[in-house]
């Protein structure tokens, strides 16, 4: 257990009657190290002069609190990740209003930071959406609030290079049962998604240059939509789409997706080959979930086209 401290000190000014409500609220915070801050009640709860607008007031605090707490976790958690933080600057804001207990309160803050990485070894938005996560659970005064606390930020110097996701799978089914699941509209939506996912759109135009796009839906916020197009179709060797994945009514990343069909003793190997573009800051989040999504897909193709 640790023990914090400080001192707050207000004394009233020898003019000042009090008892009707016209008196400074200005005073001093003193903390163990020596440092003093002036501070003062907010300009938005007290009017001036009453209030002091160069003072600190405790809304104010809070905020910056649970921003410098929540910045601290970040580099020592980027540190130990092997990431070289340039610069952190965050210009975090908080709401008060009325909380559903009819009280007044601080009900959201949101932190916006901008973190500057430099170094031989940079994060992908992936890592770095990692480390606010783990900042946001370990941060002290996060867990002491119940504002609800949003984060917001940008990066400089991210690794966008993402790498390309390859997944293989052994079906119990010929070339051409196989091949044929990826030209059908309504098979496709009955396998084209991982677990915890549904397809309840699809629109596949079989043929070189015809479409193929679907409409993804999961749990809240991981819905999305493809919109690609057919560049090779060898059946029942091969075929190869390229377009578009949106999520959120933005642009995510351009895909590229190779898929070759082999024969394996008396079934049918597939080896998906899947590269990609990266659009939004938010790709490499979404796109880190792929080789397990793939995996899961496939095994629900498996179940589609074995008739299991």
């Amino acid at each position: 257990m640790s023990v914090y401290t400080a001192k707050i000190e207000w004394r009233r000014q020898a003019d000042e009657p009090f008892t009707d409500g016209k008196y400074h609220r200005a005073h001093s915070w003193a903390f163990d190290g020596g440092h003093v801050v002036p501070a003062s009640s907010s300009p938005h709860v007290v009017r001036v002069p009453w209030s002091d607008p160069a003072g600190v007031d405790p809304e104010e605090a809070l905020v910056a609190a649970l921003s410098s707490c929540h910045m601290l976790f970040v580099l020592d958690y980027a540190r130990q990740a092997g990431f070289l933080v340039e610069s952190y600057v965050d210009d975090a804001e908080g709401t008060m209003a009325k909380g559903a207990d009819g009280r007044i309160q601080m009900t959201r803050v949101k932190l916006g930071p901008h973190i500057v990485f430099a170094g031989a070894r940079r994060p992908t938005q992936g890592e770095v959406d990692v480390v606010h996560a783990r900042a946001h659970e370990a941060c002290y005064i996060a867990n002491s609030v119940k504002a609800e606390i949003v984060i917001a930020g940008t990066n400089e110097g991210l690794d966008t290079t993402i790498a390309p996701v390859m997944a293989t799978r052994d079906f119990a089914a010929p070339r051409t049962k196989v091949f044929a699941a990826w030209g059908d509209a309504e098979t496709v939506k009955r396998w084209f998604s991982p677990e915890g996912f549904s397809v309840p759109t699809a629109h596949v135009d079989f043929r070189v240059g015809g479409v193929f796009s679907l409409e993804m839906q999961g749990p809240p916020g991981m819905s999305s939509q493809t919109d690609t197009v057919f560049s090779e179709l060898s059946p029942p060797d091969r075929l190869r789409f390229a377009g578009t994945v949106r999520a959120a009514g933005q642009d995510l990343f351009r895909v590229d997706t190779r898929v070759e069909f082999l024969d394996h003793g008396r079934g049918t190997r597939v080896v998906v080959a899947q590269s990609y573009d990266p659009i939004s800051p938010w790709a490499a989040g979404a796109i880190a979930g792929a080789p397990v999504g793939w995996a899961m897909t496939l095994e629900k193709l498996a179940r589609v086209v074995e008739g299991a």
